[in-house]
């Protein structure tokens, strides 16, 4: 995947962190920073260069002005597209010899193990 995107200068990391900041219009940087794993400090320089990008816009949220909220922009929802359609190429790629009854069976698994991290990390 990261050699896929690397033509985008994007990496899957930075390709999720756009995705969530599409799905949550307004989500503050800590927030970006929990969802991801990241460290708050290389959210914050991940946000930085996709401000450079043009990829989103940062702002002071209206009642808590210390808190930036971030949106993305047209040109951010743009290489966000070409960026999940390159990924969709890729994971037919890697899933090409896997039935559809093994590939539903392989993202229950997947999703039952991912809620449990979840339920693990919450404690």
């Amino acid at each position: 995947m990261t050699q896929a995107l690397a033509p985008l200068e994007m990496t899957p990391t930075q390709m999720a962190a756009l995705a969530l900041i599409e799905a949550a219009p307004g989500m503050s940087g800590a927030e970006l920073a929990r969802q991801t794993g990241l460290t708050p400090q290389s959210t914050g320089a991940m946000l930085s260069l996709f401000e450079s990008r043009g990829w989103v816009v940062r702002n002071a949220h209206p009642m808590h002005r210390r808190v930036i909220e971030t949106r993305i922009t047209d040109q951010g929802t743009l290489a966000l597209g070409t960026a999940l359609g390159i990924a969709a190429k890729v994971d037919a790629e890697v899933g090409a010899d896997i039935g559809k009854a093994e590939r539903r069976s392989l993202i229950k698994a997947l999703n039952g193990c991912a809620t449990r991290a979840e339920a693990l990390a919450a404690r």
